[in-house]
């Protein structure tokens, strides 16, 4: 579950869970095999201007908090992205999703919050 909260209207949104698996050519890739991957989707129409974006992941203890600035008459997209802790192996680093999340980032049209 993701809490979202956009000027102090919070809503709880539960992400649409699927099952993948996914092939890499090199040996031991944590990204590798059967997964699940969880979808978050919700529409919204904001006004023109600033707002402040709160995101939750409570389940993992995790939040962030940014502003956004919206233009009028255009579409916009936020996308929220997982970071999970890293593992190191023989000198490279890679996601642990055995792990847990550890932080979100925030793309508003492809671009870091």
């Amino acid at each position: 579950m993701v809490v979202l909260n956009i000027d102090g209207q919070a809503e709880k949104l539960k992400g649409a869970m699927t099952e993948e698996h996914t092939l890499d050519e090199r040996p031991r890739t944590p990204e590798t095999g059967n997964g699940i991957r969880y979808r978050f989707r919700k529409v919204l129409r904001l006004t023109a201007g600033n707002h402040k974006v709160f995101v939750a992941v409570p389940d993992d203890d995790v939040a962030v908090e940014v502003e956004i600035r919206l233009e009028d008459g255009t579409r916009s997209e936020l996308v929220l992205e997982p970071v999970y802790a890293t593992w190191k192996r023989f000198g490279k680093r890679g996601p642990n999703f055995y792990s847990h999340l550890t932080r979100v980032r925030l793309l508003m049209n492809g671009k870091l919050q």
